[in-house]
């Protein structure tokens, strides 16, 4: 973290902005435009013998309910504090992006994976007499998922961010390297509302910069990405022409990523 000099100053503000280009569109449009295709009926467009399509929903409302953080932590200008939010977004997102190419496949590691870390649950449980600490039917639960015949899975390594990221987008690991150093106990997070200019320290109760990315881009870059995927798991993909359309608009990928296992 490098020394704390003698001399130290209480900065009322080290705040920093982007510099957004002019001829940018707003990204607020084209959240509202996706906001728009989430209409009440959406679940009658949900195959109902598509596991994938299935698997796919509750983290595609996770990442909706991530972003509405995410815009309410920006619009209080307190977007330092959505880093875990951004993380978490970049975690389903990639996942829905898997979900749309692997289908029903992903949902077998998924299964595994389950089994696995209910396996991991049973043994701290049973370690530390912990049965009793639970409701019976929690418990029944557990055993019932440890007790099923699954087949091994080859790609149950890509359950983990880390592994799965970087297959779909390298530079999308970046980021969330760079959000994981704010979300836990960090050299980076630590001095994130300091400033070392080499002759004073100064001391700041707001961090450094007002975002870590752009909040607002980077919420509309997801959302579509997710929306893209999630639209591929939909009866007759009806949201097509108007991703399409958002897409040309600002500047954002036509077609999904494919995952390159040597990545």
């Amino acid at each position: 973290m490098g020394k704390f000099k003698k001399h130290i100053r209480v900065a009322t503000s080290l705040d920093e902005e982007h510099d957004v280009p002019v001829d940018t569109p707003d990204p607020t449009d084209g959240l509202l435009r996706l906001d728009e295709l989430i209409y009440s009926k959406l679940h009658e467009y949900i195959e109902t013998n598509s596991r994938a399509a299935h698997a796919a929903w509750g983290p595609f409302f996770n990442v909706t309910y991530q972003i509405s953080a995410i815009l309410t932590l920006h619009r209080e200008n307190i977007c330092y504090a959505s880093s875990p939010n951004r993380r978490t977004i970049i975690e389903y997102g990639t996942f829905l992006v898997r979900l749309a190419e692997d289908g029903d496949r992903v949902v077998d590691v998924m299964n595994r994976g389950l089994q696995r870390d209910q396996r991991s649950l049973d043994k701290r449980i049973r370690e530390n007499s912990m049965i009793d600490h639970f409701p019976a039917a929690a418990h029944q639960a557990l055993q019932d998922t440890l007790s099923e015949e699954l087949d091994p899975e080859s790609d149950e390594r890509l359950l983990r961010p880390q592994n799965l990221i970087p297959q779909y987008d390298p530079g999308l690991m970046a980021y969330y390297n760079v959000e994981s150093r704010h979300s836990h106990v960090s050299l980076t997070s630590a001095q994130y509302f300091t400033r070392n200019n080499g002759e004073v320290l100064e001391l700041a109760q707001r961090p450094i910069h007002s975002e870590v990315v752009p909040c607002q881009a980077f919420c509309l870059f997801v959302q579509y990405q997710s929306m893209l995927a999630f639209n591929t798991l939909l009866r007759g993909n009806p949201w097509t022409e108007e991703l399409a359309s958002i897409a040309a608009t600002h500047d954002l990928p036509a077609v999904l990523r494919k995952r390159n296992p040597s990545a």
